[in-house]
């Protein structure tokens, strides 16, 4: 294990869902490309994306990585509490 030290392994975690990340083990990922949100989940994050977007042209260049850090990761609890719903 070289670069992984950089981050808090832990061999088992949870958040939603349950993780187990051996060490030097390869992974997979399966996913569905079928999936969709409801309508109004998705009609809600763009909104939210629009008025983000008009809200940076307020916002000095310098602060505005850090506020698209911060929207993005919003956005990102905001799909996974809706994706936990349904594991």
């Amino acid at each position: 294990m070289n670069i992984a030290n950089i981050f808090d392994y832990r061999y088992y975690y949870k958040r939603y869902l349950p993780h187990i990340q051996p060490i030097d083990a390869i992974m997979f990922v399966t996913y569905s490309i079928k999936f969709e949100y409801p309508k109004q989940i998705y009609i809600d994050l763009k909104r939210r994306k629009e008025d983000f977007l008009k809200s940076l042209k307020n916002i000095q260049k310098e602060d505005r990585k850090e506020k698209i850090y911060n929207f993005n990761k919003i956005q990102f609890d905001i799909t996974d509490n809706f994706l936990a719903k349904y594991k």
